[in-house]
């Protein structure tokens, strides 16, 4: 039923010299101060769909990161929202390094990247689910003695192209050709999610940042909340207004053989787009937490590395990891995956250097 590891590659074809240092400083001011002016009021310009190749954008360099933001400073102490919340949904005062309140309930910036974060408040959920496939069972108990912090929206490629620059890695292509599928060749804006990254990539991010990759328990647990329902919004199906993934509507199809050996098949409804969208398109399909694009839109890079089962997990909720692992799990499920694939239940994996047009991540923080 899974179109992953291996067999996804059927399917689709496919540290510095000073003047890097003092880039590096100046960037990541610039990106702590375009956080913080988009968490009281400012933000990124929003963008319905991809574009054409321009020279905007370019698909390899590194390009200087194009930051949208006025000067700003924050309020002294914690805001009104904050207050309001009951003791057990928010983190402790003071709140950790580079870690300052947002303008909007429940979310907390990170200086260094601009992420926004939401509170995950510390509880207990059943992981897995006997619905699905082998690699989804037990279901077993997992209990967060403490919270954590989760990114509310997946990386996007402004953020993604800033580290670039500052690190001098390579930056990946923004392109995703999609005409020997049927489809179109594009690229990425600014605003949609960082894909062609590998974890490795991922993991060099967010030690960036002053971040780390979630574990899948916490993923999962921040997608299903303590109710462990099937889907971020609750108990009711998938719809055009909640997540993107494949649907009818888009322009591209899976190879055949694909959809005959694991029984794909495209959603009825429309949800607006056929390739990547728009970080946080998708209010309606919000987890518990607040997160966003859980499910759909790219699959996300975890901590762990992959086991074929839950026998002997973890019951705090920690990454697996085993020496010499290569093959890492990825969660969330996206625009090129079907329905069953973007259930907050399913897991799928890859070798930690693949990289892939429907794959991503977004950032976890510990407390304190």
């Amino acid at each position: 039923r899974r179109l992953d590891g291996s067999a996804r590659g059927s399917a689709v074809q496919r540290n510095g010299a000073l003047g890097w240092k003092i880039a590096g400083a100046l960037v990541g001011l610039l990106l702590g101060l375009a956080g913080l002016a988009l968490a009281l009021g400012g933000g990124w310009s929003d963008s319905a769909a991809l574009e054409t190749p321009s020279a905007k954008t370019s698909p390899s360099g590194p390009v200087r990161p194009r930051l949208k933001a006025s000067l700003a400073s924050a309020p002294p102490g914690p805001p009104p929202w904050y207050r309001a919340l009951a003791e057990d949904e928010r983190p402790q005062l003071p709140l950790p390094a580079r870690i300052a309140f947002g303008a909007k309930p429940r979310e907390y910036l990170n200086r260094t990247d601009a992420s926004v974060l939401v509170w995950i408040s510390a509880g207990s959920f059943a992981m897995g689910s006997e619905a699905g496939v082998a690699d989804e069972k037990p279901v077993h108990p997992v209990s967060f003695a403490e919270g954590f912090f989760l990114g509310k929206r997946e990386v996007t490629w402004r953020q993604y192209e800033a580290f670039c620059f500052v690190s001098g890695r390579k930056v990946p292509s923004r392109i995703i050709d999609a005409r020997q599928r049927g489809g179109i060749r594009l690229v990425a804006k600014d605003d949609h999610p960082v894909y062609n990254v590998s974890w490795d990539d991922a993991v060099a991010y967010c030690r960036w940042a002053r971040l780390r990759l979630p574990s899948e328990a916490e993923w999962e647990y921040a997608a299903r909340g303590p109710q462990s329902a099937p889907w971020p919004w609750g108990e009711g199906a998938p719809g055009g207004a909640l997540l993107n993934l494949a649907d009818q509507g888009a322009d591209w199809d899976w190879p055949p053989g694909a959809k005959q050996q694991y029984g794909l098949a495209k959603a009825k409804f429309p949800d607006g787009f056929s390739y990547p969208a728009t970080v946080g398109s998708y209010p309606d399909g919000a987890s518990p937490f607040g997160c966003l694009d859980l499910a759909g839109n790219v699959r996300e890079w975890v901590q762990d590395a992959y086991r074929s089962s839950y026998v002997g997990a973890s019951r705090r909720g920690r990454a697996f990891d085993s020496a010499g692992a290569s093959a890492r799990v990825c969660r969330g499920g996206g625009w090129y995956d079907d329905a069953a694939n973007c259930r907050p239940a399913s897991r799928g994996w890859f070798v930690q250097s693949y990289r892939s047009d429907f794959l991503g991540f977004r950032p976890a923080r510990s407390y304190p």
